[in-house]
């Protein structure tokens, strides 16, 4: 719609997509070959994945006069994949060769590697929606020569929720073999035909925030031969943690204040020879993989537990006979290698941002030719990292800003990484 004072922009698209199938992996010692047998890769014949998304978005423009006008945008975004097509049952794997292991049946006696259906860690649903609200101002106006200046207000929120793990969890078989537990005092413990391990790992819950921003920018014609773009951005951005009733942390607007300038030169006047040059420092909003992957979205626990029973398609989540080897005296015990890094968080983290110089010149070489010489340089300042180690067999991270901070460092019991 357009009218006098009125023009209204509205747009909307949706993309289904689907796929069936998935190709086999090629996991054997040999080149091009397989362990898994073709009854065992049956499953992964009508495997496949569906994706939707939607996308609207509109724009009401409103002048309110010949030097100024109001601009409204509005918009929403949703994103759902999920998985489709693969197997309920629950995975086990050799991880031990069981041929020549005393008890163990002789239809069980098969090599390292053996499974009985392709492990697949199956999304219920992860689903993306944001939506997003800009208010711009524009006025034009004489001053020290003329400017048009453009200030505004942006809110969006996004939310992830997510479901996705291995059905019944994936068990590790380790036959003939003895466990060692990390738990102080608890030493080594097998079972009859060895132990094994019921490992709980996926992406699991519910995490959204806002981020609210300001602007303000000037185009300044001071002369007929110099232009000024003056600009400063900041946001008050929140991390979400997909633990209820905790965010990872909290940016103000005072911690990612972002100015822009930039300057054009027209040394002749007359178009023909032009000098510009510009810097500017830009904040990028936080990834939610850090949120999923730190503070509280991935989880990944192992039960380990003696191996008295040959009923191994019956071992999963839910069904877990023998002794406790990780923690007896604790119920239900289990090594948690996702715990989440609330503790481990630097607590003067600051925003990732990025300063951006350009410099060039632009001559007129006749009526149909340019040339142009443009120099560019990026220098990430800052960036948020997860600083990592093993300590007593354990990943161990913290988040921060490398290079800086308050946290000291982590000192691993084993590899090389420090931070």
């Amino acid at each position: 719609y357009s009218g006098s004072r009125v023009q209204v922009n509205v747009s909307g698209l949706a993309t289904p997509t689907r796929s069936e199938g998935t190709l086999i992996a090629y996991n054997g010692i040999v080149p091009n070959s397989t362990t898994v047998s073709a009854a065992g890769n049956a499953p992964n014949l009508g495997r496949g994945w569906k994706q939707d998304q939607i996308t609207g978005s509109g724009e009401v423009n409103f002048y309110l006069s010949s030097s100024a006008f109001f601009t409204v945008r509005a918009g929403a975004f949703r994103d759902k994949f999920a998985d489709t097509g693969i197997s309920q049952t629950t995975n086990y794997t050799y991880q031990i060769s069981a041929i020549g292991v005393a008890g163990v049946p002789a239809n069980l006696q098969l090599p390292i590697g053996t499974v009985n259906t392709p492990r697949a860690q199956i999304t219920n649903f992860d689903t993306t929606q944001r939506t997003f609200t800009d208010l711009n101002y524009n006025q034009s106006f004489q001053a020290l020569g003329t400017h048009r200046v453009k200030a505004g207000y942006g809110y969006q929120h996004v939310v992830n929720d997510v479901d996705s793990a291995y059905p019944g969890g994936y068990v590790d078989l380790y036959w003939g073999r003895t466990f060692t537990s990390l738990v102080s005092g608890v030493g080594a413990g097998t079972g009859t035909y060895g132990y094994y391990a019921v490992n709980n790992r996926g992406t699991v819950g519910q995490a959204s925030a806002s981020i609210h921003s300001l602007f303000i920018q000037d185009a300044w014609n001071v002369t007929d031969k110099l232009i000024l773009n003056l600009g400063l951005r900041t946001e008050h951005e929140t991390v979400p943690s997909f633990r209820e009733g905790i965010n990872a942390f909290d940016f103000k607007f005072k911690d990612k204040l972002a100015p822009r300038l930039g300057a054009t030169y027209d040394v002749r006047g007359d178009g023909t020879f032009k000098l510009f040059g510009s810097w500017g420092r830009y904040y990028d909003w936080t990834k939610y993989e850090l949120a999923r992957g730190s503070y509280g979205g991935d989880i990944w626990t192992i039960a380990y537990r003696s191996l008295d029973t040959t009923d191994i398609g019956s071992l999963n989540l839910s069904n877990m006979p023998g002794r406790d080897l990780w923690n007896p005296s604790v119920a239900n015990s289990v090594r948690d290698r996702r715990v989440p890094n609330f503790d481990s968080t630097d607590p003067g983290i600051l925003p990732m941002y990025q300063d951006s110089t350009s410099i060039g010149a632009e001559y007129q070489v006749g009526s149909n030719s340019t040339f142009g010489a443009h120099y560019i340089h990026n220098q990430l300042g800052r960036t948020i990292e997860d600083l990592g180690g093993l300590v007593d067999g354990n990943e161990v991270y913290v988040i921060g800003n490398p290079g800086g901070g308050e946290l000291g460092s982590i000192t691993p019991t084993s590899g090389a990484t420090k931070a």
